[in-house]
């Protein structure tokens, strides 16, 4: 039998991983039919669709037929790339806002300003003329975790650089176990120990970089989104697992 390649291989496992999110999704729905009344069609379809779609995306399914004539042929994508996953991560960017600390008087406005469509980047800018105070630091945290759209906390140098970002809720925890040690170090821009707290995201997608690679950070850091970065090391924008699954999906029955 021939060896598999390293792109068959990451495909492979990123089918893999769709399959378990139905079949988790199947058992989940499972356990509730003594609360919800189901047919038995339904539960025949959460039992044996997850498997039967895995099959169809590894190319170990490519053909169907049933009675009375149904037949159903599958692209094989086992043995081909897929275009939206050889893709560069720079046509999947989504476009973001920054929310940066200022006085603690024009809140409200800053808030009323946000745009629930666009992910929210809290930006820290390290250059030594903005001073972070952990009260008014918990102030904006405590009104930005009101939307559902707040995505990364990010520190950037002077010239938007970025050094190293963290999700909300680990933020908080972070704020919480070493409060005004972190404060100190934002402060005095040690970027040294700053990448060194726990949760901290150092880790860099480029524009160019393939959207297989960014799916293989996601999945080893647990994230729904990344934060994708131009050549000066620059936001360009943010990519979603969710957004590139289901455009494999769309691609796989084109």
């Amino acid at each position: 039998m021939p060896e598999r390649n390293n792109e068959e291989t990451q495909l492979e496992s990123i089918y893999g991983t769709i399959f378990i999110v139905f079949w988790i999704v199947g058992l989940i729905l499972f356990n509730l039919i003594f609360e919800i009344e189901l047919s038995d069609t339904v539960l025949l379809s959460i039992i044996i669709f997850p498997p039967f779609f895995y099959f169809i995306l590894s190319g170990r399914l490519l053909e169907f037929k049933g009675p009375g004539g149904i037949e159903a042929k599958f692209k094989d994508v086992s043995k081909k790339p897929i275009e939206k996953v050889t893709e560069i991560v720079k046509d999947n960017l989504i476009e973001y806002q920054f929310i940066d600390k200022r006085e603690l008087h024009i809140l409200n406005s800053i808030t009323n300003a946000i745009d629930v469509n666009k992910p929210i980047l809290f930006r820290f800018i390290l250059n030594g003329n903005i001073i972070y105070d952990l009260d008014i630091l918990h102030e904006y945290l405590g009104r930005l975790y009101q939307f559902k759209n707040f995505e990364y906390a990010v520190f950037v140098e002077s010239n938007n650089k970025l050094i190293t970002c963290i999700k909300p809720n680990a933020l908080k925890e972070l704020l919480s176990d070493f409060g005004e040690n972190f404060i100190e170090v934002l402060n005095n821009q040690r970027k040294d120990k700053l990448i060194k707290y726990p949760n901290m995201i150092n880790e860099k997608i480029k524009e160019e970089s393939l959207i297989i690679e960014a799916l293989k950070l996601m999945d080893s850091k647990n994230l729904d989104s990344l934060i994708v970065l131009n050549k000066e090391d620059i936001i360009a924008g943010l990519i979603y697992k969710e957004q590139i699954i289901s455009k494999i999906l769309i691609s796989t029955f084109e």
